[in-house]
């Protein structure tokens, strides 16, 4: 699922030409990596920590995106 919302992303901005929905689909890759993280911790932490640059950078990303939608507005 976490690879399905992170090239889905890409593929919903090109596709239909609309950072919102891109936003949308940055946020949700965002939570469930969240969630993703919090369920492997009790698992393997190495996995639960193999994952934080990627919970680093989304949101900046879908901040990103965010502020270029309301660039072209």
């Amino acid at each position: 699922m976490q690879l399905v919302l992170v090239q889905g992303y890409m593929l919903v901005i090109c596709r239909s030409r609309s950072l919102g929905k891109g936003t949308v689909i940055g946020f949700a890759g965002w939570v469930w990596g969240i969630a993703l993280t919090v369920a492997l911790a009790s698992e393997s932490m190495l996995a639960a920590g193999l994952l934080l640059p990627y919970l680093l950078w989304s949101p900046v990303g879908t901040w990103v995106t965010w502020q270029m939608r309301q660039l072209n507005r």
